[in-house]
């Protein structure tokens, strides 16, 4: 997309990929046009930058929220967001773990949070920043899902599963 002469916004909990990212997409394209409508000589450091990184946790508001915000301030809108982030752990919701005081510990949700609320918190904010620009120019929102669900039909991917059609119905329900 950098390629294509689009600014990009690299959202990620690992920030030192994200940085890493960031560099090598920098270094491919470096020439952006900026505010004023010139395009920069170079002179201007941070306006000769086509890809900015902020940190993100898709599981949470706040941390996203002031992702998004970064990146919107940077540059000025959004025109693509894709919702690339997810996990496959294998959490197991039936399998009962107790605490020292003999209590039921609560079941284990960071699958749900990435893989679901993640798309779903991300949605959120995506479309908050594309009706901020006032409909002006068009913009997509990207949510990408497994075909996994598809093909893996084993008890331990249940819950993977489980998100990753909730996901997709997302998609599909924000098409219409």
């Amino acid at each position: 997309m950098a390629g294509a002469g689009a600014n990009v916004g690299i959202l990620d909990v690992n920030e030192e990929v994200g940085n890493l990212l960031v560099a090598e997409l920098n270094e491919y394209v470096p020439v952006i046009r900026c505010s004023d409508g010139w395009f920069s000589d170079g002179a201007d450091a941070e306006c000769n930058r086509r890809a900015c990184f902020a940190s993100a946790d898709v599981s949470n508001w706040n941390s996203l929220l002031t992702a998004f915000e970064t990146v919107y301030g940077r540059f000025g809108s959004l025109d693509v967001v894709y919702a690339n982030a997810g996990i496959n752990s294998f959490d197991n919701l039936l399998e009962d773990e107790i605490d020292e005081g003999g209590r039921l510990k609560a079941p284990a949700l960071k699958n749900v949070e990435i893989n679901f609320h993640g798309p779903l918190l991300t949605t959120k904010a995506a479309v908050y920043f594309f009706q901020k620009q006032g409909g002006q120019k068009k913009y997509q929102l990207v949510i990408t899902g497994s075909a996994a669900r598809y093909v893996m039909q084993e008890l331990a991917w249940h819950w993977y599963l489980l998100l990753n059609s909730a996901h997709n119905s997302l998609t599909m329900q924000s098409l219409q």
